[in-house]
């Protein structure tokens, strides 16, 4: 089947295949005699990382009864610059599994419920000028403190497939950054929304909302047939378009890392909206049909305020931050704040046999509604709940060489007192492979956040490897 590749699209592929092949042979793409800025064209040497997964479950799901899992991702980053001042980065990213995580073509902008084959993680443009940096294309942005839980890290919208593998998914965006003796300013503007994915049905992560199936069946009974309305994702237009202020300072405070943000925006995980019951016509042959209820993913638009600070002392590292979500329309989502505070210390040689590094991490996060939906709202949540609203993070990172790390933690929510713990040990066999075995465990309540899963017990073995 022939694809046919969006502008854009086709534009980057074409600049993918033209820095790649100059590299291939070793050179530097002279391009005398078509400008000085043209002839100042350098490349980097291009890397690729190859990622392998397998994941065995512990049982069956009832989402899905599968219980191995394969996946892969090759993963390239080609850089160079025309000049000092010009700069760019290319990272395609072709993906494959066994379990239709995966679609079948390109998508430079991911709005599908599926990954896409073949993408670019990230692939813009960048000026640097004496003050002053301007980005444009597809980028992964990090925003905020902390290390498990970041209120502030809003501009990417992740992919939830694998929860616990989730991973920020590029946006095309503009990006200005402004260095300042005291504050730097940073505006980002986003002309196309891209929603996070959630798992579907089918997918053994789904993630049931309690409260949701309770409003439904109070309202419609037992008795109903549910029907898919799809994602109803809002066009490309000014007014559907989404923009951030960042202020951040080293300077202004000695010694610390301030930052204030604002974001206009939508959800990126949606709710879900009940429409109208359709009662079906009357058969004489087919008996009494059940009423069929459509549920619709929509995505409300919202306004965040976010605040965040660190500091050092010595081997120890305090941060802070918080946000204030507000919801435009009350009767779609709630309006909330969430809050995380820790600190993270790293000893070097701690005096243990084969131990050479220690970095511990302790973070407190939250989550608090300050306006809740109406109780009568024809709107509740998609599925997918904002799981750590009053939690415990902690990891613990030993570093028994420079080969080999053991890697442990977890989440626990005080109240019901459901947790996901894991250990991970790591050991680099090659120069540049590293195989990795990961147990992760998940126990609390069934209709605790991570209770729904447990029955996703699962031990996961990778390879990376890069070129």
């Amino acid at each position: 089947m022939r694809m046919s590749l969006p502008t854009s699209g086709r534009a980057l592929v074409l600049a993918f295949i033209l820095v790649s092949a100059p590299s291939a042979y070793g050179q530097e793409t002279p391009r005398a005699g078509i400008g000085s800025l043209l002839s100042d064209h350098h490349i980097e040497s291009p890397a690729v990382s190859l990622k392998l997964r397998n994941i065995g479950y512990g049982q069956e799901s009832d989402s899905e009864a599968r219980r191995k899992f394969l996946d892969s991702e090759i993963l390239g980053s080609f850089q160079g610059r025309f000049g000092d001042r010009l700069h760019y980065t290319l990272s395609p990213q072709i993906r494959f599994d066994n379990a239709d995580r995966t679609g079948t073509g390109f998508e430079f902008s991911e709005r599908s419920p599926t990954r896409p084959l073949f993408t670019f993680k990230e692939a813009y443009a960048a000026w640097y000028g004496d003050v002053c940096e301007v980005i444009v294309g597809k980028k992964v942005f990090s925003w905020g403190v902390g290390d498990g839980f970041r209120p502030a890290d809003n501009l990417n919208p992740y992919d939830f497939l694998d929860v616990i593998e989730a991973e920020k998914i590029g946006i095309p965006a503009l990006s200005i950054f402004r260095y300042g003796e005291l504050i730097s300013t940073q505006v980002v503007f986003i002309p196309v929304f891209i929603p996070g994915r959630l798992p579907e049905v089918d997918n053994r992560w789904a993630f049931e909302d309690a409260a949701a199936m309770d409003r439904i069946h109070d309202t419609f009974g037992d008795w109903y047939a549910i029907a898919d309305g799809g994602r109803e994702l809002p066009g490309a237009s000014l007014a559907n378009a989404q923009y951030a202020l960042r202020l951040s300072s080293s300077t202004l405070l000695m010694g610390w890392d301030l930052s204030l943000s604002f974001f206009r925006g939508r959800y990126a995980y949606g709710v879900l909206f009940l429409e109208d019951v359709v009662f079906p016509p009357a058969e004489p042959d087919a008996g009494l049909q059940p009423p069929v209820l459509t549920i619709a993913q929509v995505y409300p638009e919202y306004r965040e305020i976010t605040a965040g600070v660190s500091t050092t002392a010595g081997n120890w590292e305090f941060h802070a931050g918080g946000a204030l979500h507000h919801t435009m329309d009350r009767a779609m989502d709630d309006s909330f704040s969430e809050y995380v505070v820790g600190f993270n210390h790293t000893l070097y040689d701690p005096g243990v046999p084969f131990l050479r590094e220690v970095r511990s991490t302790v973070e407190y996060a939250g989550i608090g509604v300050t306006r809740e939906r109406p109780s009568d709202s024809r709107y509740s949540g998609a599925g997918f709940g904002r799981g750590l609203d009053n939690a415990l993070l902690a990891n613990l990172q030993l570093k028994i060489s420079e080969d080999t790390s053991l890697d442990m933690g977890g989440a626990m929510n005080l109240d019901p007192g459901d947790r996901y713990t894991w250990i991970a040990l790591s050991h680099r066999i090659w120069d540049r492979i590293t195989l990795e075995a990961d147990y992760q465990t998940f126990t609390g309540p069934p209709d605790s956040f991570f209770g729904g899963w447990d029955d996703n017990d699962r031990f996961v073995l990778r390879i990376t490897g890069g070129f």
